[in-house]
């Protein structure tokens, strides 16, 4: 498989911190890498430098076989569906303004936007009713799928979801949770996916980027992640297991 993201050996310091310590990943086509680890491991830090968010120190950056520093920035994100916890959507614009952003900006026709938001919609499990609210107007679950309606729009071939779902109830959680493994299957989207959750790390990663003190401790696929014999990975499994026996108890 073709890489449609790489790491090289990414060093980043930021407010006199070293966060970034020599990463070295590749997303491949049609994956989903999580990048798992605790608060301050660097997950959302390495996240950003591929859009160009966060610059390098060192090290290189490859997007669809080409050095990021080598391309338009403004065209990359564009490319890159991005996804926070908030959903980041505009207060001040429609539902409809906010998921046709970008293909207003790459110059499609209303009348394809219109199509596009319709088909979006439906697939988010939202309805037509919807098109015209404000975000204020909507619970959090709406807002998240709004905001992955509006990273999907323009059919980039990457997107970065920062910790999507951490916000949400259990329920509407899980549910969105399923809406995206149904998604990456129906569509073989590529994505590079942060979470601090293992569970949601094993549900959702074709394979899992475990980051300690900014450097990557493991990676694996979900299936090797439960033997992983690291001291961090069995931390994180440790939690798992200790859910599992306070739910069974």
């Amino acid at each position: 498989m073709a890489s449609i993201l790489e790491f090289r050996d990414i060093h980043c310091t930021l407010g006199g911190r070293k966060v970034l310590r020599g990463v070295s990943l590749a997303v491949e086509q049609g994956e989903t890498v999580v990048l798992l680890g605790r608060s301050g491991s660097g997950k959302t830090t390495l996240l950003k430098t591929a859009n160009g968010l966060i610059h390098t120190d060192s090290g290189e950056i490859l997007f669809e076989g080409k050095p990021i520093h080598s391309q338009d920035l403004i065209h990359i994100r564009r490319r890159m569906g991005y996804v926070i916890q908030d959903a980041g959507l505009f207060p001040h614009w429609t539902v409809e303004a906010n998921i046709g952003l970008v293909p207003r900006l790459d110059g499609w026709e209303p009348q394809r936007i219109a199509e596009r938001t319709g088909a979006l919609l439906k697939s988010a499990g939202l309805g037509e009713e919807i098109r015209l609210r404000y975000p204020r107007q909507l619970s959090g679950g709406q807002k998240q799928r709004v905001g992955i309606a509006r990273a999907l729009a323009a059919d980039p071939p990457l997107l970065l979801l920062d910790e999507p779902f951490a916000a949400l109830d259990p329920i509407t959680r899980f549910d969105l949770q399923r809406q995206f493994l149904e998604l990456r299957r129906a569509t073989h989207q590529s994505a590079l996916f942060v979470t601090h959750d293992i569970r949601e790390a094993l549900l959702l990663g074709t394979r899992i980027a475990l980051l300690k003190d900014g450097a990557i401790d493991t990676l694996a696929t979900p299936r090797e992640f439960l033997q992983a014999k690291s001291d961090e990975a069995r931390a994180f499994l440790a939690g798992l297991e200790e859910a599992w026996r306070e739910n069974a108890s």
